[in-house]
């Protein structure tokens, strides 16, 4: 076993204990010796269960899914013959962890102008929703039209992609590992082309 694997084990152990902040702490750590994307991805569900501010929560767990999905579309492509075909198997899974992110999206910017403790629920909801299978929050559903958008995302995502004079800047508040992946041009190509294709199954369905 290697460092990043050790680091990553015991940040499983933590968050099977619900010690989430040494979790986060060790998946970063895992994350510094090899950026796998299983570490972003596990380091985003932690995250979720601080609720101490659920914006904020959303915001790193938000970041981590977007380098998570970046990283595996990155690999996956290296699979490819030719990357210009991409299964739609790939593309189902993609998509429903995009609409993980989407869900985060809209519980950071506080899309629905809602108090506090809604906020802690809705991130709470979250969680059992994707990782228990059923809601421990009832959302209205305007709310869960929203949720369940993907142009919420697609929007998103290209405006991260598009401004590259702010870039720097508008992850000023992002850990210091999803910051040096994403400001890379390489790396907001491969996102602008994961959302395409993306894009076509949704308008598709």
């Amino acid at each position: 076993m290697n460092l990043s694997q050790y680091f990553n084990s015991i940040g499983m152990g933590a968050r099977r204990a619900g010690q989430y902040y040494s979790a986060i702490e060790n998946y970063t750590k895992a994350i510094s010796f090899w950026p796998n994307e299983i570490y972003f991805y596990n380091r985003a569900q932690a995250q979720l269960f601080i609720a101490d501010n659920p914006r904020v929560s959303a915001f790193l767990s938000l970041d981590d899914f977007l380098v998570y999905l970046l990283l595996s579309y990155q690999n996956y492509k290296l699979t490819l013959d030719t990357i210009d075909v991409v299964e739609d198997s790939y593309l189902e899974f993609a998509y429903e962890h995009c609409r993980m992110a989407n869900k985060c999206f809209n519980i950071a910017w506080n899309r629905f102008s809602v108090n506090e403790k809604t906020l802690r629920l809705l991130l709470r909801d979250l969680i059992v929703d994707d990782f228990l299978g059923y809601r421990s929050v009832k959302i209205p559903k305007e709310w869960q039209k929203a949720f369940d958008s993907m142009d919420v995302f697609f929007d998103y995502t290209k405006r991260l992609m598009t401004i590259k004079s702010e870039f720097a800047n508008y992850f000023s508040s992002s850990r210091d590992d999803v910051k040096q992946l994403l400001d890379d041009h390489m790396a907001r190509e491969d996102m602008l082309e994961l959302i395409e294709q993306l894009t076509a199954i949704y308008y598709s369905s």
